[in-house]
């Protein structure tokens, strides 16, 4: 009995060991920078269906083009994936379950000032000050940090 407790320890001692290498050490982690954008000719809505992300809003002056940097370390490598249907632009990560600490940049045209809806359950959202029509958003434990939200 003693022998199969000893190597049953020792099994998932091993695991563990392997998995921290691996993981603990960023040594399984890849690097994500991807850049997009699109168009809000026509967008009067921005859906942010993310997971643990932080988020940030910074405000640029453009005309009509909202920018995407997603960025950081992740495990497996992800990639963003924009749609625009109807007049609203969702917004997410290619798949819901990873390990790392993903950004998400987002660069919104002062003159957008219609509506915005985040999911994200754990990241932080943090932005500058914007004047929407609507601001929503939905979090299990990430925080909300703004200078000034008008909506």
């Amino acid at each position: 009995m003693k022998k199969i407790f000893f190597i049953a320890l020792i099994t998932i001692g091993g695991m563990f060991a392997m998995a921290l290498l691996v993981f603990g050490t960023g040594l399984g982690l890849t690097e994500v920078d991807e850049n997009k954008s699109t168009s809000l000719e026509g967008i009067e809505d921005i859906q942010l269906n993310m997971t643990s992300e932080n988020i940030h809003i910074y405000k640029v002056d453009t005309d009509d083009e909202i920018r995407f940097h997603y960025y950081a370390r992740s495990f497996p490598a992800r990639d963003l994936v924009l749609e625009s249907v109807n007049g609203k632009i969702f917004v997410m990560p290619d798949a819901k379950y990873w390990l790392g600490n993903l950004k998400l940049d987002i660069y919104l045209p002062v003159n957008y000032k219609h509506v915005i809806s985040i999911k994200n359950s754990s990241g932080d959202v943090s932005f500058e000050a914007v004047d929407l029509a609507l601001f929503s958003m939905e979090t299990t434990s990430g925080s909300l940090s703004a200078d000034t939200l008008k909506a």
